[in-house]
């Protein structure tokens, strides 16, 4: 008759780490993973980034505002700090010559998207002297890209 130690066989320490299947296997969980993620990131980024291009254009529109209050006439460009934030992919820009002969003071504001906010489907953002605004893009409408749709 067997003894019980002598039924079961001497037992192996078991190696450290993972096997090669499980690398694998956590590898394609991983791909997977980031295949879904990282659009939706460069989307949420794009997005961050048209918010504070707006909120930079309504600033620009206030100081433009306050200024022609006080020297009773529009500055015809932006000043350096104006023009290019740091950190901010967009390039801000004035155009006086849509004004009109009703209104003298008349401008529209415009955020260019520089780099890789040039893939956002809102592309440019423009804010009129009126306070009306919208985007130079065929992709998207004003509405959206003003809104908080993504």
């Amino acid at each position: 008759m067997r003894t019980l130690t002598q039924a079961r066989p001497a037992l192996r320490p078991q190696p450290a780490g993972w096997s090669l299947t499980e690398t694998l296997v956590a590898l394609a969980l991983s791909g997977v993973l980031m295949s879904w993620a990282w659009p939706r990131w460069a989307q949420a980024r794009q997005m961050q980034f048209r918010q504070q291009a707006q909120m930079q254009l309504h600033q620009i529109a206030q100081e433009l505002n306050w200024s022609s209050l006080l020297t009773t006439k529009r500055p015809s460009t932006l000043t350096p700090t104006q023009a290019q934030v740091t950190g901010l992919p967009y390039r801000f820009d004035i155009d006086t010559r849509s004004a009109s002969t009703a209104d003298p003071q008349a401008y529209v504001l415009w955020a260019k998207p520089v780099g890789d906010q040039t893939l956002d489907p809102c592309g440019a953002l423009w804010l009129d002297s009126a306070g009306r605004k919208g985007n130079a893009s065929t992709q998207r409408t004003g509405a959206a890209c003003w809104g908080r749709a993504p």
